[in-house]
């Protein structure tokens, strides 16, 4: 009976030993916990948690939404699809979703500018990314972190192929980011190379986490600390052949990790951020779809990597536009993870008919401004107007955004130049004494808004520009001032109107002069005569108690 209860508990014990060693090999495998049989996650799926964070309490915090992408109609209809899921799950319970960017950085506006909000940046100097567009990436983070005005003290990096599948918290805590760990980036394996860039002073390469820059959520005060750093890098990594040869196209994700290292700032690691299909089977406990790999199945849902299936999805077979709108469903069998993606796609694609299968349709995409964003445009402008003492607009047609940066760079501080819809701008003019600027909502318009008395010296930047880069199409199209419109014929007298300290020269040797000329003083702006008679009694003070 003992032989036998001895040789039970050591079969027993054995099997523990086996059912552990397979469970810890399978965490180990897949660095982020056991899942279930369709892909959710089992286990905890932080991956990497800085050691001195462990007793770090969350604080959620609304973050900004920030992608790049250029002008290509293969960006253009993935970063529409982004957006528009980002809209649908920005105010669900769970979401810290903030506002939204797009860092356009083709260096033009385009037909997207009304429809998603987009920040128009440089691009890289011809022939410095050597083909490798993708390095246009940090340099746009660059400029949009010093240019923009972001409200949020969180930032998310991401792309256009990503999609909101569920809402999306502040996964960053007590001040360390958030990110994916990619399996394919592994600086270990790389360390003679890494070491050109982080070398043997700065500590283990181990400090180098396995990620790339997207998706990354961040506080925009690192950020701002990382990116320049992360451009250096990546282009000094483009010029070395080893390192080129060697990091091919994730070169640019390599850069922003060892930046990340450089500034000695760790990542929580999330394996449930990001899913990927088709390798990823389950959308459930994860918040971003990446379509960055091809989908191909035969008829029977089985996977044909790496040969075209009888049903594919590929983003790379729509370079020159979006899926079509018939696009069908994936057969039987194929993973909830893709037959999401899919239906997500078409839902936003494609309008309700009579004939929709059973299964959400989302409206069509429109290329209008969205009511929220009138409204704030609208109230930007009633902003400038406080305090405003003339208001202006410009021919800006065929202005480059370069031309129209370093414009804005030449202007004081006293004035605000800003590109908005003619309807918009009326709308917050309507009703007030700048309403007489109604022969100017015509054409494409900039607006400046000038706030301060010194009306020539706000005008004359203006003029040197135009001057200086020979703009002559792009003249005033008219302006008012103290309710009266003046067009460009007239903008002579506001350009040589005379300045503050001859104006109170002037009308203080008019108020120690005869009535009529008193009169005539009095006839001037009610601001200058109020500043004038206050100078004035002032100036009497003075005299008596002298």
């Amino acid at each position: 009976m003992g032989k036998a209860s001895g040789l039970l508990l050591f079969l027993l014990g054995f099997g523990f030993f086996v059912v552990t060693y397979n469970l810890l090999t399978l965490i180990v495998h897949n660095r982020s916990g056991v899942s279930n049989s369709d892909g959710s996650l089992l286990l905890d799926p932080v991956v990497q948690m800085p050691l001195n964070i462990r007793k770090a309490k969350s604080s959620p915090a609304p973050f900004h939404v920030a992608l790049t992408a250029t002008d290509a109609p293969y960006n253009k209809w993935q970063c529409r699809i982004m957006y528009y899921w980002y809209k649908q799950k920005k105010s669900l319970p769970g979401s810290d979703m903030g506002g939204f960017t797009r860092i356009l950085h083709s260096g033009n506006p385009d037909n997207l500018m009304d429809e998603i909000p987009t920040f128009v940046v440089d691009p890289l100097p011809p022939g410095l990314d050597r083909g490798y567009v993708v390095l246009n990436r940090p340099w746009a983070f660059v400029q949009w972190l010093e240019r923009a005005t972001i409200k949020e003290d969180y930032v998310l990096m991401a792309e256009p192929d990503h999609v909101f599948v569920n809402p999306l918290p502040n996964l960053a805590v007590g001040g360390f980011p958030a990110a994916f760990p990619f399996f394919y980036i592994t600086p270990e394996k790389y360390e003679n190379i890494v070491r050109k860039y982080y070398p043997v002073e700065m500590g283990p390469v181990t400090n180098i986490d396995p990620i790339g820059n997207s998706p990354v959520i961040i506080s925009k005060e690192s950020l701002e600390k990382i990116a320049p750093t992360w451009m250096n890098v990546s282009l000094t990594m483009k010029n070395d052949p080893e390192t080129d040869k060697a990091f091919g196209w994730v070169l640019e994700m390599y850069g922003y990790a060892i930046a990340s290292a450089i500034h000695g700032v760790r990542h929580i690691l999330r394996k449930d951020f990001m899913l990927q299909p088709p390798w990823d089977l389950s959308t459930k406990g994860k918040f971003i779809i990446h379509y960055t790999y091809g989908c191909d199945y035969n008829m029977k849902g089985e996977l044909t990597y790496g040969k075209i299936g009888e049903w594919r999805f590929d983003k790379r077979s729509h370079l020159r536009g979006p899926p079509p709108r018939n696009m069908s469903l994936p057969p039987p069998g194929v993973p909830e993870s893709v037959v999401t993606l899919v239906k997500m796609r078409i839902s936003t694609l494609t309008p309700k008919t009579s004939n929709s299968p059973n299964y959400p349709r989302l409206p069509v995409i429109r290329s209008a401004v969205s009511r929220n964003k009138k409204e704030e445009t609208v109230e930007a402008v009633k902003s400038h107007l406080e305090n405003c003492h003339l208001l202006a607009a410009i021919n800006y047609k065929g202005l480059t955004v370069k031309q129209f940066q370093d414009l804005r760079r030449t202007l004081p501080n006293t004035t605000k130049l800003i590109v908005a819809k003619n309807t918009l701008v009326f709308k917050a003019i309507e009703g007030t004494k700048w309403e007489a600027l109604k022969p100017c909502m015509k054409g494409m318009n900039a607006w400046l808004f000038v706030q301060t008395d010194e009306i020539p010296s706000a005008l004359k930047p203006y003029r040197s520009f135009q001057k200086e880069r020979k703009l002559e199409d792009n003249d005033f199209a008219g302006a008012v001032f103290e309710g009266k419109f003046y067009a460009p014929d007239n903008f002579k007298v506001l350009e040589t109107m005379p300045t503050r300290a001859e104006v109170y020269a002037k009308m203080l040797g008019a108020l120690q002069s005869p009535a009529i000329n008193l009169v005539t003083t009095l006839q001037a702006p009610a601001r200058e005569v109020i500043m004038v008679l206050m100078a004035y009694i002032k100036k009497l003070e003075d005299e008596s108690n002298a």
